[in-house]
This record gives structure tokens, sequence and C-alpha cells, in this order.
């Protein structure tokens, strides 16, 4: 969780700076291409924070809280899915005028910050607890 907030970040830079040489085209192409990152970045601050909040929760059996996790990061991730859907569709039919293709380009821009950034990420294990050894003694029935 600790790479969620700083990998929207990046989304949410990116954006800016796409819009921002948007401008040099023209102001539709700038918010366009504005939209098109939010569309991107919302939903995935939403479930940034939703699995956020959800590790933070715990009830102190490790099997229990695996499996509630996993279970909102598949609801979280659907919930993801319909919120880009309904926002697009939102700016479809709300927003005019609008450069298409920039809207899509803002949006791929995020997408790929969010790949990238995925590579840079400390992949080093999780410090965990170490198993406990048995004796081998202790298994031998007598």
């Amino acid at each position: 969780m600790k790479t969620a907030l700083p990998l929207v970040l990046a989304q949410l830079f990116a954006t800016l700076v796409a819009a921002a040489v948007g401008l040099i085209f023209n102001p539709v192409t700038a918010y366009s291409l504005l939209v098109g990152g939010l569309i991107c970045v919302v939903p995935n601050a939403w479930f940034a924070l939703r699995l956020t909040l959800q590790a933070r929760r715990s009830s102190g059996n490790p099997e229990e809280d695996a499996g509630r996790f996993v279970a909102a990061a598949y609801k979280g991730e659907a919930m993801k899915l319909l919120m880009t859907g309904a926002l697009f569709a939102l700016v479809f039919s709300q927003l005019q005028p609008i450069n298409v293709l920039a809207l899509f380009v803002g949006y791929i821009i995020c997408l790929l910050v969010n790949w990238a950034g995925l590579i840079f990420i400390d992949r080093s294990p999780i410090k965990t607890v170490p198993a406990v050894k048995q004796d081998k003694s202790e298994n031998i029935n007598n």
C-alpha cells in the first residue's frame, strides 16, 4: 500500500503536464487531455484509498484478513471499471466541444504512468516472522 499514493500522484502530475502541453494547440485539446487523465486518476485514487483502508483493518487472523483484502480488491476493481465507464459516458454526453483523440491520449498517458511506475516499485520481499521449525524427534510416534 506504500506505493499507491505515489502512483496516483504521478498520474495526476502527468495529467497536469499533458494538459499544459495541450495549451500549445488550443484550450479544447488542453481540457480534453485533462479530463481524459482525470477519468483515470479519480477511479484509481478511489481504489487505492479503499484498499489502504481495508489493509488497516485487522481482525488478528491473517487468513481472515487476507480473504477480506482479496474480496475488497475484487469489489474495488469492479467498481473502478464501472466508475471509469460512467465517467466516459458522462464526458461524452455532457462535455462539448471535446477533442476525442486528446481525451483518449490523456487517459492512455495516465495508464502508462501507472504501468511504468509499477516497474520501479521496490519489490523486496515483505519481512515476515520466520516459521517455527519443529524438531524431527518430536514427530516420531512412539
